[in-house]
């Protein structure tokens, strides 16, 4: 984030953050909004009402409206809407979860995706004689998609904190690898992988760890992969392990 181009703002009610996302939308002076999060969100109304007072889709009601201007104006002056929401627990029929904001929330979306963590440990580093969670392994599943496949499914680690492992936000060293892989631009040969520039390691661990150290490898890949016409297979077994 180029932080004299980011702009933060806290308003105090689900009015209030709808009325900022129109203005902001309509405006076309920002070319990524952010809304964390829809589940977040509470109602003037909510919040004068008593704790143990009933309150039934104040909040959704106030997002419908909001994504149905956003879905408009955001397409008008080109500027995307990431909106992030939580995941409840479903107290009617249907799935075990769901997640806040209406259905209007999700017609009026382009790409849904759901984010989980893997059952794999969280990356640790020692920072400053002190050790840190620096990064997470993550699934994501695009549960809704209007300008491709839906239902695709990814696995790719995020660092949240800089490292021996990367720079902060998705490691490019690991996405190249297991896209390289798909893509057939990294060939494997039962436990080994060969990168385009013809260097061989044994394991997973070992080749991404190569792939951190040598950037114009993965700038070599991926170059490959965008200009590839091969269609995506699902590679072999990754082997993970070490000499």
């Amino acid at each position: 984030i180029n932080i004299s181009q980011f702009k933060h703002i806290r308003p105090n009610s689900a009015e209030d953050v709808a009325d900022a996302m129109k203005d902001i939308a309509m405006s076309g002076l920002f070319s990524i909004v952010v809304l964390d999060s829809i589940g977040a969100m509470i109602t003037e109304k909510d919040k004068e009402r008593s704790a143990d007072e009933a309150s039934v889709a104040a909040t959704p009601k106030v997002v419908t409206r909001m994504v149905e201007i956003l879905a408009v104006e955001a397409a008008r002056t080109s500027t995307a809407v990431v909106l992030i929401n939580q995941v409840r627990a479903n107290i009617s029929y249907g799935a075990d979860t769901k997640t806040g904001g209406g259905f209007a929330l999700e017609h009026s979306s382009t790409m849904k995706l759901n984010v989980k963590r893997t059952g794999t440990p969280a990356l640790k580093d020692t920072i400053g004689g002190e050790e840190h969670t620096v990064g997470h392994e993550l699934k994501v599943k695009v549960e809704r998609n209007r300008v491709a496949v839906p239902y695709r499914l990814a696995t790719l680690t995020l660092f949240n904190e800089a490292s021996k492992w990367g720079p902060v936000g998705i490691d490019l060293a690991d996405e190249a690898f297991t896209v390289g892989v798909g893509r057939g631009i990294i060939t494997q040969e039962k436990a080994t992988y060969i990168l385009p520039t013809g260097e061989r390691y044994v394991g997973r661990p070992k080749t991404v760890e190569a792939l951190r150290v040598n950037p114009k490898a993965v700038q070599l890949i991926r170059e490959r992969v965008l200009a590839s016409k091969v269609e995506w297979t699902e590679p072999e077994a990754l082997v993970n392990i070490d000499d």
